[in-house]
């Protein structure tokens, strides 16, 4: 349990309320460090920590003798979380995602501003590429895209060179909700995929607790 944060400077409860990517490195520390020590709190301790170690590869490559030795209040137990953490990261990033539409939707949730990005795709679907193509952006055309968004569409298309590809827009709203710049895009992708011969899987609509799925219309 954190100790002695207030609730609005609780690092637990500003990602529940706000998202992961916006916690500082300390405050994401302080969330794995999960207490403090003899009147520091879980964050003291945490920004403590970071300035002993130069970034961080080197804390998490930093031996247990070291990294208890570092700060005052460090131990085996904190030790033994970050190398958990460590580990669960490494075995995550050599297995691929189930769904690259999980992905999308984890990924994009959360964010403050409207997104639409791109998801490439090899044969095997597996996750190529990720890539924001446009950030506070898509909301501003009415129902047609404009001739700058549909060039760096297909300048991305061309330059990742993957065979298959899901897109997304993002809207920070509670549910997902289509407008008509939605339609003409994927109907504008289709049509493009079909000449490239590549294939569009999907178009996604996210909001923040729903999504939509023109593959699945």
């Amino acid at each position: 349990m954190l100790k002695e944060i207030p609730l609005f400077s609780n690092p637990r409860q500003k990602l529940l309320q706000n998202g992961a990517q916006k916690l500082t490195d300390a405050e994401l520390l302080a969330i794995l460090l999960g207490n403090g020590y003899q009147g520091k709190t879980a964050l003291d301790l945490a920004q403590e920590t970071l300035d002993a170690f130069e970034n961080f590869p080197d804390l998490w490559e930093a031996g247990r003798k070291r990294f208890c030795a570092a700060v005052k209040g460090l131990g085996d137990s904190h030790y033994a979380k970050l190398q958990a953490c460590t580990e669960i990261t490494r075995r995550g990033l050599h297995q691929p995602f189930q769904s690259p539409r999980s992905f999308l939707i984890s990924t994009l949730s959360g964010q403050e501003e409207e997104v639409f990005a791109g998801l490439f795709l090899d044969h095997k679907q597996q996750i190529v590429a990720f890539e924001k193509l446009f950030v506070g952006r898509v909301d501003d055309m009415a129902a047609e895209p404009d001739d700058e968004f549909l060039d760096e569409m297909l300048g991305s298309i061309l330059r990742h060179q993957a065979p298959a590809l899901i897109f997304a827009h993002y809207c920070p709203d509670k549910d997902a909700n289509l407008k008509p710049i939605d339609h003409s895009i994927n109907q504008w992708l289709t049509q493009t995929f079909s000449l490239l011969g590549r294939g569009m899987l999907d178009y996604l609509v996210i909001g923040n607790e729903s999504y939509f799925s023109f593959s699945h219309i």
